[in-house]
């Protein structure tokens, strides 16, 4: 009989030790649902980032294509004022050679028009290097 009753004791100390176990099972658990909800939260909120910053990419890009196009619509503005002064310098060259056709000037006049027709080759080769950077750029917007 007390051998009984020392087994019935270890039997409840064993069942407290299980239903302590059982509570801290509990409030393991609790603190992993909450560190669950608190995680999806925080997915929730990268999400939300993520999709801003699509829209951010996406604006920056129509701006980089709106820019190109004005960047482009200004070369071609730049070409025609360019062909407008070669126009120009050649109608002046022509004019200077005609008025100096008989002078001992001519050969200072045809090195000054070249210089200018240098000027204008320079010119356009920088326009040209920017039209270069402008296309780099748009190409570096469309990869972000």
């Amino acid at each position: 009989n007390a051998l009984l009753k020392d087994q019935a004791k270890e039997a409840d100390e064993a069942k407290a030790r299980l239903k302590v176990q059982l509570e801290e099972a509990d409030g393991l658990n609790a603190l992993l649902k909450d560190q669950v909800e608190e995680a999806e939260g925080e997915k929730v909120h990268v999400k939300l980032q993520l999709e801003e910053a699509d829209r951010v990419n996406a604006w920056l890009f129509e701006e980089a294509e709106g820019a190109q196009f004005h960047m482009k619509l200004q070369l071609e503005e730049a070409d025609k004022v360019n062909a407008r002064l070669k126009d120009q310098l050649k109608e002046e060259k022509d004019a200077k050679l005609h008025l100096m056709a008989h002078s001992e000037d001519a050969d200072r006049v045809n090195a000054l028009l070249k210089d200018q027709a240098k000027e204008a080759d320079e010119a356009k080769a920088r326009l040209k290097v920017q039209l270069e950077e402008a296309d780099g750029l748009n190409a570096l917007l469309k990869d972000q």
